[in-house]
């Protein structure tokens, strides 16, 4: 995978010293700590939000050859993160589970990780040692395309770019799929170009192998497609003759006979990779394994991500007859069947339809009302390769997915929620979490760039000598242009790292400022004041890579909530959530905290993440959280088996006990068993008393409008009522209605309490990543019963507001 064509001086560095620094083994040692380093990074910290699916899925790939769960994400990093944890004794969810027959891949992964006792830290710790290995290859690529490009010095400055960047470290061992595409989009897109330059056998192999890799690693893959068209373009535009080593050595020289040479080698490519994505599907169409339970559904179905109009729409469309029509309705009433949308309950009704409602004309006529409404561009070109078999329906239903969701998600952006992104995120991220270092060094090998410039043989023209200082870089600036002009055309505005790929080309050619560190060095004679400049430049490029070296060792382990000081980390919560600045990664530090400070409870918590705090000791309760699972733990109302309609006294007090923030309400019916009804008490349902509030950032954020302020209103009137605080009848509802309203207060007063907080500054925070609130008795009462709060910042501690 060697570029052609060295831009910079290719050979050893005169100086010996500088010769030592920049071998082969100097650039083993720095990979060798930078995968101690990416372990280390990860030790203590929690599983983040995305790594339970992804291992969860890769298990089951390598386990029961099925491949229902997270077809979005690829298919070969899944099998890398949950390699390792094939040996050990991990109990997998059972595959007559629900959640597996569904498939629910997010309720799979939670049982695995939090629900069977397994060793989470060993899971972890194994699959994030196993998975940083990508990031170790990733490395030495970058390393090895530098060094062919600009020598030994150059090699050396980008392997430390990449190593030293926080953007790595903090995604570098995860369990998910942004480190290995980024290894295989430019693994691909370099291989591509060797091949371009020496047509050989063992090029073609590696190159289509790179492909292959990349096609399995990410649905963004396509993307290759572009560049790789770019790169023969300008390679035939060069029209130097192409060395071909298949059989004896010869040269083709004239664009045509190179192009069908070309194109050929990309035929074979396609097939290497069209067998590569079916040999990781298990050379098979149908994503459900034989002898594995079939689904019972979808969490999301095709349908509803080709866009189509709702089952209850296409009845009305149809114009049944008026007994047909009334008939369907009902049977739609009756499975409740969503208005707007298509979910597994539509498929069924859909079947039950056709068997029983409508006719073999009104069944035709439907079947070709939901065909009509396929949609055009991508999707369509999906809905073929699936009704053809093309593709394995897994693959073929992730791309689908993949590209659906990068039209339309929910994200939040400086203070503002969106489901159509913000052309502004990718840049902004960038700017803001790159090292200001980084830049630096880019500024300086653009420098160097330009100083080369006049190295050209003589009597080349201007254009010439451009273009040959660009054609050797060229691939890294084709991968970086596509992939940046992707990210802004989408919509998924919900972490930095969809730009992790476009980083390791800057890597790369920020080895262009190794010459000045070189010409610094080297034993030569040139002219005083140009060997000051040059010294002084070289100088500036050392300096910078340590100062980035001091801030990486100041920082640690936080990386994924770093920030380069153009907004400071600890504010980063005002601009964004999610994988940008919090993953759910930071239970270990919010247990050390509370540990820490015995004496400022009680510990409210609010955690975004599908860790289990639990499974850290973490002495706190717990405020609604995304995605509500601990809300779900503690119910409005539970419901338990007792051994009869009138239990003994101390079955009853045993019970009370196990939860002691219900009241025992009765004894009913449930299942025909006899059932006890506790409710949660008001103390539970509402933060007793002020102390410790910490919040995930990703929930540290809302909208809050007077209508909601009024439903907030009405619904603590009402549980009150209920919960008998205040002494008035309350209104008739069902249990279960009384359940929903309950819930719905719970979330309300956390969107209140929010709002009321968003005006102050945290007392701390953990990680940066989670944030510490200190509230007294009478901050909690102006914050759940006083005015209206609105959202306006007011950058002061509540300490420094008036009544404290």
């Amino acid at each position: 995978m060697s570029s052609p064509t060295p831009a910079g001086p290719g050979g050893a560095p005169t100086n010996p010293w500088l010769r030592r620094v920049t071998s082969p083994l100097a650039a083993l040692l720095v990979l060798a700590g930078f995968w101690v380093l990416l372990v280390a990074v990860g030790w203590n910290k929690s599983v983040t939000y995305d790594e339970t699916v992804h291992a969860a899925a890769g298990y089951s790939y390598w386990k029961f050859d099925d491949y229902r769960l997270n077809p979005e994400n690829g298919n070969l990093p899944q099998r890398i993160a949950a390699l390792p944890l094939l040996s050990g004794k991990y109990p997998f969810p059972s595959t007559d589970s629900a959640a597996w027959k569904l498939p629910d891949e997010w309720t799979v992964g939670d049982l695995w990780f939090n629900r069977l006792d397994n060793d989470v830290a060993g899971m972890l710790h194994r699959g994030r040692a196993f998975a940083a290995l990508q990031a170790l290859a990733l490395a030495a690529l970058v390393w090895a395309c530098a060094r062919r490009i600009f020598g030994p010095v150059g090699g050396m400055v980008s392997l430390l770019l990449c190593v030293l960047n926080p953007t790595i470290l903090a995604n570098g061992s995860l369990m998910t799929s942004d480190t290995c595409a980024a290894l295989f989009f430019l693994a691909a897109t370099w291989a591509w170009w060797g091949l371009l330059h020496r047509l050989s056998p063992g090029r073609l192999l590696l190159s289509s192998l790179a492909v292959g890799g990349l096609f399995v690693a990410k649905m963004s893959a396509i993307l290759i497609v572009p560049i790789a068209a770019t790169l023969l373009v300008a390679r035939l535009i060069d029209g130097r003759p192409l060395l071909v080593r298949i059989g004896a050595p010869r040269e083709l020289s004239g664009r045509g006979r190179q192009l069908l040479a070309f194109a050929l080698a990309a035929a074979l490519q396609a097939v290497v990779v069209f067998g590569t994505i079916w040999g990781f599907y298990g050379f098979r169409y149908a994503a459900f394994a034989p002898g594995q339970p079939s689904a019972s559904g979808s969490t999301i179905l095709w349908n509803e991500l080709l866009g189509r109009k709702s089952l209850p729409e296409m009845i009305t469309a149809l114009d049944l007859p008026a007994a047909t029509l009334q008939k369907a309705r009902r049977l739609l009433d009756e499975q409740v069947v969503p208005l707007y949308g298509w979910d597994a309950v539509s498929d069924k009704a859909l079947k039950d339809l056709q068997a029983g409602v409508l006719d073999a004309e009104q069944s035709q006529r439907l079947d070709a009302l939901i065909a009509a409404g396929a949609p055009t561009g991508m999707e369509r070109a999906i809905v073929f390769l699936r009704e053809h078999e093309l593709l394995p329906e897994a693959y073929v239903f992730g791309s689908l997915h993949a590209w659906r969701f990068a039209q339309m998600r929910s994200g939040f952006f400086n203070g503002e929620f969106s489901n159509f992104g913000a052309s502004g995120f990718f840049p902004y991220t960038f700017a803001v979490k790159t090292p200001l270092a980084m830049f630096g060094v880019l500024a300086l090998a653009a420098a160097a760039a330009f100083a080369r410039r006049g190295t050209s043989a003589a009597g080349a023209t201007v254009g010439r000598r451009i273009w040959g200082s660009v054609y050797a870089t060229l691939p890294l600036w084709s991968l970086f242009a596509f992939y940046w002009f992707a990210v802004l055309n989408s919509r998924l505005n919900i972490g930095h790292r969809h730009i992790f790929a476009t980083y390791p080309p800057l890597f790369v050619l920020g080895g262009a400022a190794g010459s000045w560190i070189e010409g610094w060095l080297a034993a030569v004679s040139v002219r005083p004041a140009l060997a000051r400049a040059v010294r002084a430049t070289g100088i500036a490029v050392a300096g910078l890579l340590a100062v980035q070296t001091i801030e990486i060792a100041a920082r640690f382990p936080h990386y994924l909530a770093y920030f380069n000081g153009i907004i400071s980390p600890a504010e980063g919560y005002h601009h964004f959530v999610d994988s940008t600045l919090d993953w759910g990664q930071d239970l270990p530090g919010l247990r050390d905290y509370i540990d820490g400070h015995p004496k400022e409870g009680p510990f409210y918590a609010s955690y975004f993440g599908n860790g289990d705090p639990r499974t850290y000791g973490i002495k706190a309760q717990f405020l609604p959280s995304n995605p509500g699972r601990f809300l779900q733990d503690t119910p409005p109302i539970v419901y338990r088996t007792v051994s009869a309609a009138k239990p003994p006294e101390a079955e009853l007090a045993a019970l009370s006990q196990k939860l002691p923030d219900y009241n025992f309400a009765g004894i009913g019916s449930l299942n025909n068993k006899p059932t006890a009804v506790l409710i949660k008490k008001w103390a539970a349902v509402r933060p007793a008393r002020g102390g410790t509030f910490i919040f995930s950032a990703t929930n540290f954020q809302t909208v809050w409008r007077p209508e909601d302020e009024a439903n907030y209103q009405e619904l603590k009137h009402q549980v009150r009522l209920f919960l008998g605080v205040d002494n008035s009848p309350a209104p008739q509802h069902s249990l279960g209605d009384w359940s929903a309203i309950m819930t719905s207060f719970e979330q309300h007063q956390y969107g209140r309490l929010i709002t009321f907080l968003l005006q102050y500054t945290p007392d701390d925070n953990i990680g940066y990543s989670m944030l510490v609130f200190k509230l007294t008795d009478a901050d909690l009462v102006r914050a759940l019963d006083g005015p209206m709060p609105t959202p306006t910042y007011l950058g002061k501690n509540l300490r420094e507001t008036a009544g404290r």
